[in-house]
């Protein structure tokens, strides 16, 4: 008897074993086996994958073991139930994972099914014991995957990444260096109907233009910033092999690494050498990190649709994620604790890395990689900042997580017009670089890299971001500004220039011999022929990137972006368009007392109006939540008015079967002040008369 009880309790602990490793520990594999770049992202270093193995394919599983073991020295009755809970519980986790997948029904009856599911199988656990010997079996799967695992080419470069020697060439520059490398940039974004630079919105880009070189025909080489985009700017090499890319002993900073004191804030990438960038970050934050994202990737695996979009999303970025829903206090107190929250502190990075700016006896390269103008969207032109997050809608409306944008031309216009908004912003930053370096007595002779990884598109049932045919051109073209040592006078180039050309550019103003070969040539140098063709590197999750190169004339031919930009937008002026987007926008500007409002019942949504972000100048932006009352949520039309006066349109977004989230933004046309009534309408029916319009007052 004491025989068969024990037999019964090993191969219940081997079950347990073979479900953690084929429930818990093979799916996050498989993801990150095909997603090296989240281990760039953080900064990884073999250890911190060790420790990762160690808790997937030992810690939990023997962790889920002792708590039988525990319940087995109670006695066998409560062992038997503790182990079926565990039983069902994997099982139906491993079930709702696939139901999630194929069955369109909603959540909660997935989950129903999961759990019966799961409990069928713990029944059959219990009463066939050929099938409890196969399990068993299976537990072998505990030391499989992780070997797996580790045996993924990705994986391994990283894990038995050879120590490159460092060979630091002596440079006779003293010049100092500013590369300051922006995020999800289009140049289109910038321009005004001459294709120069919208001085009204950006003044600052314009300043800068003005005494350095804008070429305003780069192209970047890749779509993919932490395989492809970052890297080809710091090494002037296609990224035909991106594992070469880590820790690179051919880049940007071993250039002059060997001259140069180093001031390198590298926020998502890893090309820093260990030796010159040490990671300052402790073991136990990095793992703290890196296991905090992988719980938020796995139940993004594992829930079904309409409960995960209530999760922190990991659509858009590649680290950070739980802090994407942290309050406003919670995240001071994490940008205290470190600066390493891409999402919320990248104004942090921003202050931090201008106030790190300095004038010194030996020079210094200042290098600054920020997520800038990338979403999410929530910066105001003078710095404000909004928040539909608050309001609990998470990621962007109207683009799946495959990023793509759906058919709600709305949702696209007003990404748009965020994007531009949030442009501002960064327009902001030039000027405060420009006057920081300026106060130090750098600008002048310094040499300034300003430019960008790659674009974003804006159309209805187009990706966002991957390159397709048809937004290549707008994700392709980016930003590229180069102010030379002593250049006061600003130049436009219009030669096809692409960002692998960056770094041999630089030599040549510094008068540098860059001693391994590139794949780039100097955008100034007069002697090199033009492209006839652009390189890019088109590359999905866990594939290799395929080059292709696209011939000059299709790419012009499909660089619509700056004609559908001034179309919904215009150009900056006293009237700006920009605030003058949305539906029934022939309401803009007319007085409330001229409509008729009706009164309010019972199917009128509910308003809960956020405060207004507001700053000494404008412009401000409104968020506000419509939670439903007798009917079903939906989305709805709205106008804003300010101190009687219609300033924005808007339409709300469904944020849940609860509620609709909506953000207008008010520009010129209105003065808010602190005492100003803020008036919401319903615009349930509308006309080209607004006394022929039916309005509510929310």
């Amino acid at each position: 008897m004491e025989t068969t009880r024990r037999n019964e309790l090993a191969l219940g602990f081997l079950n347990t074993l073979a479900l953690s490793a084929i429930v818990i520990a093979q799916p996050l594999y498989d993801v990150l086996a095909i997603n090296p770049a989240f281990f760039i992202a953080h900064q990884t270093r073999p250890i911190d994958i060790v420790v990762m193995i160690l808790v997937l394919s030992t810690l939990i599983p023997v962790c889920l073991v002792l708590l039988e073991v525990i319940a087995g020295l109670v006695g066998r009755s409560l062992w038997r139930l503790t182990h079926s809970a565990i039983v069902i519980l994997l099982t139906a986790i491993f079930t709702l994972s696939l139901l999630s997948r194929w069955v369109p029904l909603p959540g909660v009856l997935l989950m129903g099914l999961a759990c019966t599911t799961g409990a069928c199988f713990s029944y059959l656990l219990w009463r066939i014991q050929g099938l409890r010997i196969w399990m068993a079996y299976l537990s072998i799967a505990t030391l499989i995957f992780p070997l797996l695992f580790v045996l993924q080419g990705p994986i391994r470069a990283i894990l038995f990444s050879e120590q490159n020697h460092l060979s630091l060439p002596e440079i006779a520059s003293t010049a100092p260096v500013v590369v300051l490398i922006l995020d999800e940039f289009p140049v289109s974004s910038l321009m005004d109907p001459n294709q120069g630079i919208d001085r009204i919105r950006y003044p600052n880009f314009a300043r800068l233009a003005d005494n350095s070189w804008w070429f305003r025909n780069t192209t970047t080489v890749s779509d993919n910033t932490v395989n492809g985009a970052v890297p080809a700017i710091v090494t002037g090499m296609y990224p035909d092999n991106p594992s070469i890319f880590r820790e690179s002993s051919q880049s940007l900073f071993t250039l002059f690494g060997g001259s140069y004191g180093l001031n390198v804030y590298e926020t998502y990438t890893h090309i820093c050498p260990e030796e010159l960038c040490p990671n300052q970050e402790s073991l136990a934050n990095r793992v703290t990190l890196l296991l905090s994202d992988l719980l938020i990737v796995y139940t993004h695996l594992t829930l079904p649709p309409d409960i995960r979009k209530n999760l922190p999303s990991i659509a858009h970025s590649w680290k950070n994620f739980s802090n994407q829903r942290l309050s406003k206090r919670e995240l001071q107190e994490e940008r205290s604790r470190r600066l390493d929250n891409l999402w919320e502190s990248r104004s942090g990075w921003v202050d931090t890395f201008l106030s790190s700016i300095r004038d010194s006896a030996q020079p210094k390269i200042h290098f600054l990689h920020v997520l800038l103008p990338h979403l999410p969207w929530n910066y105001l032109p003078n710095g404000a900042r909004y928040d539909l997050e608050a309001e609990g809608l998470y990621g962007v409306p109207g683009v799946s997580n495959q990023e793509f944008w759906g058919d709600d031309k709305w949702a696209v216009e007003q990404g748009y017009q965020r994007h531009l908004l949030q442009l501002g912003y960064v327009d902001l930053i030039i000027g405060r670089m420009i006057d920081r370096l300026n106060t130090v007595g750098l600008y002048d002779k310094a040499l300034i890299v300003v430019t960008a990884d790659h674009g974003v598109s804006f159309r209805a049932n187009d990706a966002r971001r991957p390159f397709t045919d048809s937004n290549m051109a707008a994700i392709m073209r980016v930003p590229l500004f180069i102010k030379a040592p002593g250049q006061g006078e600003g130049r436009i180039s219009d030669r096809r220039v692409e960002t692998v050309d960056i770094l041999p550019t630089m030599a040549q103003m510094l008068q540098i011999k860059i001693p391994w070969k590139v794949d780039g040539v100097s955008a100034i140098d007069s002697e090199a022929k033009d492209r006839t063709h652009r390189v890019i590197y088109w590359q999905g999750p866990g594939s290799a990137p395929v080059r292709a190169e696209i011939p000059e004339r299709v790419v012009k031919d499909r660089d619509d972006a700056l004609q559908r930009k001034l179309a919904l937008f215009g150009a900056g002026g006293s009237n700006d368009k920009l605030y003058l987007i949305g539906p029934n926008n022939h309401l803009i500007g007319q007085p409330v007392s001229s409509f008729v409002i009706a009164a309010a019942d019972d199917s009128a949504p509910i308003l809960s109006l956020k405060p207004v972000v507001g700053a000494k100048n404008g412009p401000w932006a409104v968020t506000g939540k419509l939670k439903r009352s007798l009917e079903s949520v939906q989305t709805h039309n709205l106008a804003i008015a300010v101190d009687g006066t219609v300033c924005s349109v808007t339409r709300s977004y469904v944020n849940s079967s609860v509620d609709s989230v909506f953000v207008a933004f008010l520009g010129p046309i209105c003065q808010y002040r602190k005492n100003s009534l803020i008036q919401v309408l319903h615009v349930s029916d509308s006309t080209g008369s607004p006394t022929g319009s039916r309005f509510i007052l929310l």
